[in-house]
């Protein structure tokens, strides 16, 4: 878990701009869809993940009906000290 978070930091976020959470879940959809996916799979490297994903799609478990909520922090400035 860990190396994909390391992946997406360096690889999505580093130096990207967006002006709110709409634009930032929209390149985000593009970069999955696109680079992200395209990448050798690191268990395979025969093949993408985009393929590796296709042939284990059947096996994953559907997501909740319901939607869960996030919780919302505020922001570290915002912290009474």
């Amino acid at each position: 878990m860990e190396r994909s978070i390391r992946y997406i930091r360096d690889n999505f976020f580093a130096a990207r701009t967006f002006t709110d959470i709409d634009d930032l879940n929209a390149q985000a959809d593009a970069w999955v869809a696109g680079a992200s996916s395209q990448r050798p799979c690191p268990e395979d490297t025969k093949l993408t993940v985009q393929e590796t994903f296709e042939q284990e799609k059947s096996s994953l478990m559907e997501l909740p009906a319901t939607r869960f909520s996030l919780k919302f922090f505020p922001k570290k400035a915002e912290f009474s000290q």
